[in-house]
This record gives structure tokens, sequence and C-alpha cells, in this order.
């Protein structure tokens, strides 16, 4: 893999590039980066020109300064990166945190966008407004009991558990519990191929990332993105994610759901055949 270099809105953000055609940009989830895609990439770039690129704190990139990386930076990080690598419109693919930036990108820049494929995106705004209000809290229980507990088991057993062990400096078990935490199940990490556990573990640090200031990316803001989207989410995946990509596609004005069996969260890494045949299957029709 041939990496590039490119500096946007005072960082430098690596990123590879192959194929010839329509442009597509991948934007990575948190304890990931461009390398994740690898898969998607090969099979996109016979049809496409593809960007994988790798967001602010991530492996291979120099900035470790977690608590300044934001959705909202991350957001301009990634349309500076289109402006800069040869402009939009794009085709635009993200998942979980990745996926989150390329919604508010998407939303910020709409002249830079084509087509939105979100991957189980962390878009908590559309389910809870403000998560720590208790009343808000209480409402989503009522409304959508597994999703509200799954967010709680989440944020308790997974997120906040983890920042825990990253503060003792034990990254190892930080990194177990919070896939364990996106995925529901203990022993989650064994799931995925060991070159993308050495790449977790590289980017272990990222975690820190997710209890950074949310943006304000209600069902109110994904009724105004127009584009052609694809959503997808596992079929194994906690009520968390399940209820935002169906809040998503109730507010989507063009949007439609693939539902990839064998699945949880980190979609690609899970069912990479099935996900990568899906985004490719739309990007194609769309790009026509």
């Amino acid at each position: 893999m041939v990496t590039k270099t490119v500096e946007v809105n005072g960082v430098r953000l690596s990123y590879s590039e192959s194929g010839i055609g329509p442009t597509v940009v991948l934007s990575h989830g948190v304890i990931q980066d461009y390398r994740t895609w690898e898969e998607l990439a090969k099979e996109l770039s016979t049809s496409f020109h593809v960007i994988s690129y790798s967001r602010r704190c991530s492996c291979p990139n120099g900035d470790r300064k977690y608590e300044d990386s934001t959705v909202e930076n991350n957001a301009m990080d990634l349309a500076g990166l289109i402006t800069a690598t040869g402009g939009g419109p794009v085709d635009l693919v993200g998942q979980s945190y990745g996926g989150e930036v390329a919604a508010v990108c998407t939303l910020m820049h709409p002249e830079l966008v084509r087509n939105l494929v979100l991957v189980e995106p962390m878009l908590l705004g559309v389910l809870i407004e403000d998560p720590l209000r208790s009343s808000q809290r209480m409402s989503l229980l009522f409304r959508k009991p597994s999703a509200a507990i799954s967010s709680m088991r989440f944020e308790r057993r997974g997120l906040n558990a983890a920042i825990r062990e990253l503060d003792l400096e034990n990254e190892e078990m930080a990194l177990r519990l919070f896939v364990d935490g996106l995925r529901g199940r203990q022993g989650s990490l064994e799931k995925y191929p060991e070159d993308m556990r050495t790449m977790m573990r590289e980017n272990v640090g990222t975690i820190r990332e997710s209890v950074t200031k949310a943006p304000h990316f209600t069902r109110e803001e994904a009724k105004r993105i127009a584009h052609p989207t694809l959503l997808i989410k596992g079929g194994r995946t906690i009520g968390m994610f399940s209820a935002i990509i169906d809040e998503l596609h109730k507010a989507l004005p063009n949007s439609q759901v693939v539902i990839i069996p064998d699945a949880a969260h980190i979609v690609h890494l899970e069912n990479p055949g099935e996900c990568n045949r899906a985004i490719v299957k739309f990007l194609k029709e769309h790009d026509q």
C-alpha cells in the first residue's frame, strides 16, 4: 500500500488511493485506520478512484491529541481532504465514528458529496438529543427499551470501563472491553483477523475520541440530507445501533437499508463479503 499525505485544517492526514473512475472516500471508525478498508478498496478500485484515509489521531498520523479530536473538526478534515485530492462531489462511505463524521461533513458541505453510505454510524442524537438529561433517557427507555438498555451497557461496561483502563495504561484490557461493548459479547476481539487486531492495538488511544463533545445531529438534521444514502447494519448488532439505523431510515428522505447477516458493529470486518458487495452494488447503481 502506497501512503501519501496531505495537510488540511492544521493536521497532516495519511491516505492511500487506487483505481480510476468516480471518487469514493472511505472514513473509518475508532480503533481503526485506513488499513481497515483494504478489502473494500480492492473491490471498488476496479470501477472507482478510491481514497482511504486515516483520521487525524489514527496511525500512521502523528497527532495524538485525542481530547482535541471532535466529530466537527474531523468533518472539516474530511472536507479539506476531498477538496485537496481533486474536489467533489464524491461518494462517501463511513463506519461508526467515521460514519458520524461522514454524515456531519455531508450536512456541512452537501456540494462535496454525491452518494452516502453509513455503516452503523454513531449518531446517537437521532435517538436522544441530550444524553445528559435523565428525562430523555427515561423517554428512550419507554420508547425503545432494547436501544436504551444496550446504550447504557455500552457506556458503562464498554466505553467508560475502557477509558478507566487507558488511564491506568492497561491498553490491552481497554481494547478488549471496548470491543466487547461494541458487539455486546465477551471475547469479541478474537472475532477479527490478526492483522486487524494489530491495527486496533496500534489505535487503542482513539477510544478517547468517543468521549469528546458530540455534534448536534438529530432527526431534523438528518432530514436535510437529500443525497441517495445506503444504511448498513449487522444482523447481530446491539439494540442501540439497530435503532439508530431505523431512525435514520425514517428521517433521511432518500435512503435504503441493508442488513448484513452474521455481523455485529464492525460489519465490514465481520462479514466483508456481504458488506462489500452491498456497497459496491449501491455505488454502481447510483453512479451511472
